[in-house]
């Protein structure tokens, strides 16, 4: 939270460098990303889902969109309008960020259910009973997203007029980890 609220003191300043209508642009689509109809809406339908004893796979992955997609988009996409990047190119890096996100979170629910606690330094079976696309629909069926997002994710970067090796390389770690 200080992290973020420090954020908004950061793009203040950024005027001295960007214009300023670009500027309000991405702090207005920052606050609309993290608010209660972003960031926030999803940790409510994870909360939501918990509960549940049968969730479908579309509510799950809309889940993982506003859970895990929505902050990268929200950490990538202000850079886009501050550097007065097109509607297109916009709309690239929102759909590598919804594959990525999705792909992050099906990986980590994956290492909960699989994974043990010295491989991935973290407390696993946390998620024991909780609808995720791992537990629901089994481990084939996440193997097989996570390929197929993974893929997505790539050709939206391929359609950006620059070097993308970075977030390629960020997508390959999410897709592969083990911790």
């Amino acid at each position: 939270i200080s992290m973020m609220s420090r954020a908004y003191g950061v793009y203040a300043n950024l005027t001295k460098n960007f214009p300023a209508e670009n500027v309000s642009k991405a702090v207005a689509y920052i606050d609309s990303s993290l608010g209660f109809k972003g960031l926030c809406r999803g940790q409510a339908l994870d909360l939501e889902q918990a509960s549940e004893e049968s969730v479908a796979l579309p509510d799950i992955l809309e889940m993982y969109h506003y859970k895990t997609s929505v902050a990268l988009e929200a950490s990538l996409v202000p850079l886009m309008i501050l550097l007065g990047k097109s509607d297109e190119e916009v709309q690239h890096i929102k759909d590598y960020a919804y594959h990525a996100g999705i792909v992050f979170q099906i990986k980590d629910d994956l290492l909960d259910m699989v994974g043990s606690a010295e491989q991935t330094g973290k407390d696993t079976q946390h998620d024991e009973g909780k609808a995720n696309v791992a537990r629901s629909y089994g481990t084939d069926v996440a193997e097989r997203l996570i390929s197929e997002h993974s893929a997505a994710a790539v050709i939206s970067l391929g359609q950006l007029p620059f070097n993308t090796r970075l977030l390629e390389g960020t997508l390959h770690y999410f897709a592969n980890r083990n911790k």
